[in-house]
Formats: C-alpha cells, sequence, structure tokens
C-alpha cells in the first residue's frame, strides 16, 4: 500500500482517507496505491522529500523561509499526482495543493533556466528595477 500504509502507521488519518476514501477524493480510480509509477510508493515519496530538501536549500540560501511538510498535504500531492498521469491536468479538486511536478527535476526546469533567463535579463539592462521586482511583478513585466 506503500504512502497508504505508512499514513495508517503514523495515524495520520487525513492523509490516509484522501487516498483511500471516496468521502475524501472524487478519483480515487486513479490513485495505484504503492504502484511503480504511483506518487504513493514510498520510493517515489522519499524522492518528492528529497525535492522539497533541495527546494528548501535553494530558499534558506536566498533568505527565504522553508517549506513546511504534512502528511496530508503530502497525500493530496499524492493523489493529484497520479490524477495528472491519466488526465495530463490538475483535478482541480484540492486547494492549494495541486502537484508542481511530473516525471522531471523541478530545479532545472524551474529554478536553475528560470534564474539563467532572469539574470540574464538584468545584466542586459534592458529592464531597469527588474532585480528589485518579486516573481510576481516580473511574471507580469517580461
Amino acid at each position: 500500500m506503500g504512502a497508504a500504509g505508512y499514513f495508517e502507521t503514523m495515524n495520520a488519518t487525513d492523509a490516509y482517507n484522501v487516498l483511500t476514501n471516496p468521502a475524501f477524493t472524487q478519483y480515487l480510480d486513479q490513485i495505484d496505491l504503492g504502484g511503480a509509477n504511483s506518487a504513493t510508493n514510498l520510493n517515489n515519496m522519499i524522492k518528492a522529500l528529497e525535492y522539497i530538501k533541495q527546494g528548501n536549500a535553494i530558499r534558506k540560501s536566498l533568505g527565504l523561509t522553508e517549506w513546511k511538510v504534512s502528511d496530508t498535504m503530502m497525500a493530496i500531492a499524492m493523489a493529484n499526482a497520479d490524477f495528472g498521469v491519466t488526465y495530463g491536468g490538475h483535478s482541480q479538486q484540492f486547494s492549494p495543493a495541486e502537484n508542481v511536478n511530473q516525471g522531471t527535476d523541478p530545479y532545472k526546469a524551474w529554478y536553475t533556466t528560470e534564474k539563467t533567463a532572469f539574470d540574464a535579463a538584468v545584466a542586459s539592462g534592458n529592464y531597469p528595477g527588474l532585480a528589485g521586482m518579486n516573481a510576481y511583478q516580473v511574471a507580469g513585466f517580461v
């Protein structure tokens, strides 16, 4: 049962229910509990936690607060990831916990690539004030 078994053992009732109870999740048929390619597989859960650790290291280096992890949010992200494998999109069932990545290194795609483009834009001098803007301001500016 993978992550569901882990959540059950840890008495994380809400997390367990997200992955097993139709009163919590409308698309249980899309969750492959413990399956090799499922987000609920313990190896994949560990990989996700490693990505969170990597993200927190980046956030810390930038003076930002670290992300917090909860069993329920992890279960919701797992359910959404398994849904996305079948439907290629977001379930829109849970808010705000849509999964952010499927199958690639999110830091290579989102942090490294985008930061390189941002740094180049700042260095070009073509975007005055860009260096002092937050991510939401930049998204509307560039």
